[in-house]
């Protein structure tokens, strides 16, 4: 199953949290497995929370960019560890300007450069 995760600042407009949601409906989430919130910089992220939470073992978790889980690497480092320890994978649509799906061998080489 595909389970999509996308967050906003709250300064931001909801055209850009439409933007978002709308490639993650492309790839091939269903709308109803997409979390989604407006946070501001270092708040808590309850909606990411749920979306890890829904993962079973070969769902993939899916963003646009890796930075939805946050700024700071230690954060985005624990949000890949507990997908892993889930045994999903996760996809980030643009990443660098490519797809890594760290399900595939060359996605798994990309998350860990």
């Amino acid at each position: 199953m595909l389970i999509g995760y996308t967050r906003i600042s709250k300064a931001q407009p909801q055209e850009d949290l439409d933007i978002q949601r709308k490639l993650l409906v492309d790839f091939g989430c269903a709308v109803q497995n997409i979390y989604w919130e407006k946070t501001s910089n270092g708040a808590s992220q309850p909606e990411l929370v749920m979306a890890l939470n829904a993962l079973r073992k070969g769902d993939k978790l899916v963003v646009d960019h890796l930075s939805r889980f946050g700024y700071v690497t230690s954060v985005i480092g624990l949000t890949l560890e507990k997908i892993e320890e889930k045994s999903a994978n996760l996809v980030v649509l643009d990443l660098g300007g490519n797809l890594m799906d760290s399900s595939t061998r060359s996605g798994i080489v990309m998350l860990k450069f």
